[in-house]
C-alpha cells in the first residue's frame, strides 16, 4: 500500500512539473504578444497568463462544415487562461463586429478537441459569438461579454460546467447551454437595454439538474425548454414578454423576484412541464402571473401578485381533470370573490380538465411587500 501512495504522489508531482505556465503581454515582455502564438506553444494542462490591453487578433477557424474568423482557435490541449482583469484585458474589436454567421468568435473549438477549458478575469466583446465551445469540462470566472449576440456558446459538456461571477452586457442570449448535465451559473449578472425584444439571460435546452443560483436578469430572461433543474435566489427585472420561460421542463423556483412593468406572464410553463415554487414574489405581469398551457405547478408561500388575471390554466382537454396545488399563498387581497374572478381554469371554461386549489390562503395584507424572507415565511406558519 505504501509502494502504492508514493508511485500516485510521482505521478502527480511528474504532472505538476510539466505544466507550463506562458505568459502574453502587448509589449513584448512576455514570452508571446499573441493569444494563439501561446495557444500553439502550449501543451495540456499548461496556463497561459494574458496580461492588460486589447486582442484583436485573428486566424481562420475551419472545419468541414464551417469556417470562422476566431481570436483564439483551439485545438486539443487542456488549457486555463487568465487575465488581468476583466477591466484590463480585452480580446474582441474595438468596435462591434458583424452580427451573423459570419461574424467573429472570440474563443472555437469543433465537438471531442478539447477536455478541459478555464477562463478567468477577461473581457470578450464586439463579436457574433464570446465563446464557442464544446469541452468536456468548462469553467468561467470573473468575466465579462459584452455585445455579443451569444457570450458562451457550449454544447454537450460531458462534466459539469461552472459559470460566475461573469456579466453579460448587451447579448442576445447570454448563456446558450444544451445537452449537459448538471451546470451551475451562479453570482451572474445579465444585462440589456434593448427592452421591446425576447432576448435570453440564460438559454437551456435539453439541459439536465442546471441550477442557477444568485443571479440578476435586467430585460433577459431565463428560457428552459427540455430541461429541469433550480433557480434560487434570483432577481429578474422588466424582461420583455416572460419573466420566466419553460417548455417540457421540470424546474423548483425558490426565494426569487420576478418584477417590472415589461411582462405579460411572470411565469410560463408550456408543454407539459412542471414547476414547484416556493417563497417568490411575482409582480408586474399584464396578464397573468403564471400560465399553464398543459403543465402542473406546485406553489406555495409565495407572494403572487399582477396587473390582471393570477393564475391562467389552458390544455387539459380529456378527463381525468388535474388538480394544480396554489394553496398557502398570499395574493394581495383578502376577497375570496376576487381571487375566484382572477384564476382562470375548468371553474371557468368546463372544456378545461383542470382546478386550481387555492384555498386556504394568507389573508394577511402587508404594509411593506419588500419584507425579509423570514417575515415572508412566518406569514404562513400554523
Amino acid at each position: 500500500m505504501l509502494n502504492i501512495r508514493l508511485l500516485l504522489l510521482a505521478l502527480l508531482l511528474v504532472a505538476s512539473a510539466q505544466a507550463a505556465t506562458w505568459r502574453v503581454e502587448k509589449d513584448g515582455s512576455g514570452d508571446f504578444a499573441i493569444i494563439q502564438d501561446a495557444v500553439e506553444a502550449s501543451a495540456s494542462g499548461d496556463t497561459i497568463m494574458i496580461g492588460p490591453g486589447r486582442y484583436d487578433d485573428t486566424v481562420t477557424f475551419t472545419t468541414p462544415y464551417v469556417t470562422w474568423t476566431v481570436c483564439v482557435s483551439l485545438s486539443g490541449q487542456d488549457l486555463t487562461f487568465i487575465g488581468a482583469g476583466k477591466d484590463a484585458t480585452y480580446i474582441g474589436p474595438a468596435v462591434p463586429g458583424e452580427m451573423t454567421n459570419d461574424g467573429w468568435r472570440g474563443f472555437a473549438n469543433w465537438p471531442n478537441g478539447v477536455a478541459r477549458f478555464v477562463i478567468e478575469n477577461v473581457t470578450i466583446e464586439n463579436m457574433f459569438v464570446g465563446m464557442k465551445v464544446y469541452p468536456s469540462l468548462f469553467e468561467a470566472r470573473d468575466c465579462r461579454f459584452s455585445v455579443c449576440y451569444d457570450g458562451i456558446n457550449i454544447h454537450e459538456s460531458g462534466n459539469p460546467t461552472l459559470i460566475e461571477r461573469c456579466e453579460f452586457v448587451e447579448t442576445h442570449t447570454g448563456i446558450d447551454i444544451r445537452g449537459c448535465s448538471g451546470p451551475t451559473i451562479r453570482d451572474c449578472s445579465f444585462v440589456d437595454s434593448d427592452i421591446g425584444e425576447a432576448t435570453y439571460g440564460v438559454y437551456c435546452s435539453s439541459v439536465e439538474d442546471i441550477l442557477v443560483e444568485n443571479c440578476t436578469f435586467e430585460v433577459p430572461m431565463p428560457y428552459f425548454p427540455l430541461s429541469s433543474g433550480t433557480i434560487r435566489n434570483c432577481t429578474v427585472l422588466n424582461s420583455w414578454g416572460y419573466g420566466i420561460l419553460m417548455e417540457g421542463s421540470n424546474l423548483t423556483i425558490e426565494n426569487t423576484i420576478i418584477d417590472g412593468t415589461e411582462h405579460e406572464w411572470s411565469i410560463k410553463a408550456a408543454l407539459m412541464s412542471e414547476v414547484q415554487g416556493r417563497g417568490n414574489i411575482l409582480r408586474g405581469s399584464s396578464w397573468s402571473a403564471v400560465s399553464l398551457a398543459w403543465s402542473t405547478a406546485n406553489f406555495s408561500q409565495n407572494h403572487i401578485f399582477s396587473e390582471a388575471d393570477f393564475v391562467t390554466v389552458g390544455g387539459f382537454t380529456s378527463p381525468p381533470a388535474v388538480e394544480i396545488d396554489f394553496r398557502n399563498n398570499y395574493w394581495g387581497t383578502t376577497d375570496p370573490l376576487e381571487l375566484a374572478a382572477r384564476i382562470k381554469d375548468g371553474n371557468d371554461d368546463p372544456s378545461i380538465y383542470a382546478h386550481v386549489l387555492y384555498e386556504p390562503y394568507s389573508n394577511v395584507p402587508m404594509s411593506n411587500e419588500e419584507r425579509s424572507w423570514g417575515e415572508i415565511k412566518a406569514l404562513y406558519k400554523q
